[in-house]
């Protein structure tokens, strides 16, 4: 039947091997168990590269690990010719055949012959065989503009933690000023690994406005409200004095938060009534809320001036922790500083109401000059019965139907009818 076509070529390789010329005796069982590529592999390293190439090409392998030992070869064989002389004799070859530059630059490293392994490295396209060579042959900085041109962040990555070894983090962190890629990974890592030089690099790098953030993050993130209150006037301190608009604004927020603690941590120990986690979190309007709510009605209104608190919001916060307070004297003379405050009547009525004093909150409706406010106000407390008096008082219709319409006890909506029916006549 003949020689299976498949077998043919093989038989003929094996032939061309056994030759005097070659002199490998090779069986099809051996060739099976060492693998054509690792066969043609010996053969360029006997220096039959030709030969090599041929097999290669006639049975339709690839050539890439002929040519990288070819080139090899030429390297160690080449020490009476000059680096520009063996480049030009590589590059050649290795560009034709599509191969990688790496290992003859490698090899060229190894026998001292940096120059050339620079040269060669450099036309290598695979980031990922020259960057770590780039380390290796001293290259740093070249090594990390190629790894950040690779867009590849793990190779990047790679590339500063080695980097790290041989440079202090500042100095890599200039290295890196110019990079995105690089520095965002830096400036990332050192966050993670080592927060307490963040700051110092961020300065490094002329972010002044950075460097003031992680400061105030910093400080803001110490567990223990005596320490983070040091931090915060420390941040204070170090960045007041800045010429930058945006390091300014952060040092005054690390001073009201000083502040805030401050206030915070004298109220716990003057407010017995206070329950512990009160404070904990809380923000400049909810402590001066509970300043009055608390009966610490100085401490309050000095925090307020001291951080510049809205009149208005001043006024909401004092009216619901007086509320929540049961001080309904020290509500009714706030109530009575103004002739309208500047929060209208509603806050008062819907604090009082939400402390289960509908009493008091009726006394501040009366207060309220709309009516339909007024008959809106009523009847969120469900005080029908006033709700419709107020309708009637103007003799509005429209108005004294909706809160029949929300009214359901039988006695009031008894009362409300005979209000309509007053209003008909």
């Amino acid at each position: 039947g003949g020689v299976p076509p498949v077998v043919a070529p093989l038989l003929r390789v094996m032939r061309q091997l056994r030759s005097p010329e070659v002199g490998v005796p090779i069986t099809i069982a051996q060739l099976s168990r060492l693998s054509m590529p690792s066969l043609l592999l010996r053969l360029a390293r006997r220096g039959l590269v030709y030969l090599s190439l041929q097999i290669a090409n006639y049975l339709g392998l690839a050539t890439d690990l002929v040519v990288e030992e070819w080139a090899v070869q030429t390297i160690l064989a080449g020490a009476d010719s000059s680096d520009e002389q063996l480049f030009d004799q590589l590059y050649t070859r290795l560009k034709h055949h599509g191969v990688s530059f790496a290992s003859a630059s490698a090899t060229a490293w190894k026998v001292g012959r940096q120059p050339l392994a620079k040269m060669l490295l450099n036309h290598e396209a695979r980031a990922s065989e020259q960057v770590p060579l780039m380390i290796t042959l001293g290259e740093d900085r070249q090594a990390l503009v190629k790894a950040c041109d690779s867009l590849d962040s793990d190779l990047t990555h790679l590339t500063l933690l080695h980097l790290l070894r041989r440079h202090p983090p500042l100095d890599l962190a200039v290295m890196c000023k110019k990079l995105p890629l690089a520095l965002t990974l830096l400036l990332a890592y050192t966050r993670h690994r080592e927060p307490e030089s963040l700051q110092q690099m961020l300065l490094a790098l002329d972010r002044p406005v950075e460097a003031a953030h992680e400061a105030l993050r910093e400080a803001c993130e110490t567990p223990d409200p005596a320490r983070r209150k040091r931090m915060l006037e420390q941040v204070y301190k170090s960045h007041s004095g800045s010429k930058h608009e945006a390091v300014k604004t952060i040092a005054l927020a690390a001073k009201d938060e000083a502040v805030l603690i401050e206030c915070q941590l004298e109220l716990e120990h003057s407010a017995p009534s206070l329950q512990p986690g009160d404070l904990k979190g809380a923000s400049a309007a909810a402590t001066v809320r509970l300043c009055f709510r608390h009966n610490q009605h100085k401490r309050g209104a000095k925090l307020a001036k001291d951080l510049r608190m809205p009149e208005k919001l001043l006024c909401a916060v004092k009216v619901e922790g007086l509320a929540e307070g049961n001080d309904w004297v020290e509500l009714d003379r706030l109530s009575k500083e103004k002739k309208t405050p500047p929060i209208g009547w509603g806050p008062f009525v819907r604090a009082c109401h939400a402390n289960r004093r509908v009493d008091e909150a009726l006394k501040y409706v009366a207060r309220v000059s709309d009516v339909s406010q007024r008959v809106e106000l009523c009847m969120s407390m469900e005080r029908y019965r006033e709700a419709a008096q107020a309708a009637a008082s103007v003799r509005d219709m429209e108005l004294l139907a909706a809160v029949r319409g929300g009214a359901s006890a039988p006695t009031d909506l008894a009362f409300i009818d005979n209000l309509i029916a007053d209003c008909s006549q």
